[in-house]
This record gives structure tokens, C-alpha cells and sequence, in this order.
């Protein structure tokens, strides 16, 4: 197989794994950039909704006094944070 991109055949930035053979090797399919950017870019757009949600969240948890629930939002807010390099503290 050839993994070089020709003018005619698009530019291929990464490869995942399609299926399993009998012998346990695994199978590995090209994926074009356009495909790759996509999925990118709803990466970004998803990390960045759950953050402002859990922000919400954090809050109301923190209001209600279920500390350890507002815990545990603000750890997955943290996580939004890390995978966006956006703050959702509202402070900023």
C-alpha cells in the first residue's frame, strides 16, 4: 500500500485502527485531513459546552452545599479547561 499522497489522492495526516485480523495484527485505514480537522474542531466545541455546563453546575452544587459533588464538577470543568486552554471561571 502507498501512503503517499499523489496530486489526485487526498493528504492523509493519520491512521486508525479498522479491525483486528485472525493472527491479532491490527488493520490500519487512512484518514483524509478534512475528516481529521472535523472531528478536531467537535472535539474542541463539545470540551467547551461541558465546561461552561459544569461551571453552572459547580455552582449550584456549591450553593446547595453538595460539596463533593461540586467537587467532582469542578474536577470535569478542569478537564475542559486542559483540553480547550480556555478558562470557564467567569473570572477572566
Amino acid at each position: 500500500m502507498n501512503a503517499r499522497a499523489t496530486p489526485s489522492s487526498p493528504k492523509v495526516t493519520r491512521l486508525r485502527p479498522r479491525a483486528t485480523e485472525a493472527a491479532g495484527n491490527i488493520v490500519y485505514t487512512q484518514l483524509p485531513t478534512e475528516t481529521v480537522q472535523k472531528a478536531t474542531a467537535k472535539k474542541l466545541e463539545v470540551a467547551r459546552y461541558i465546561g461552561q455546563m459544569t461551571l453552572e453546575l459547580e455552582r449550584l452544587a456549591g450553593t446547595a452545599d453538595l460539596e463533593l459533588l461540586a467537587y467532582f464538577l469542578a474536577m470535569a470543568r478542569s478537564e475542559a479547561e486542559a483540553a480547550t486552554g480556555q478558562s470557564f471561571s467567569g473570572t477572566e
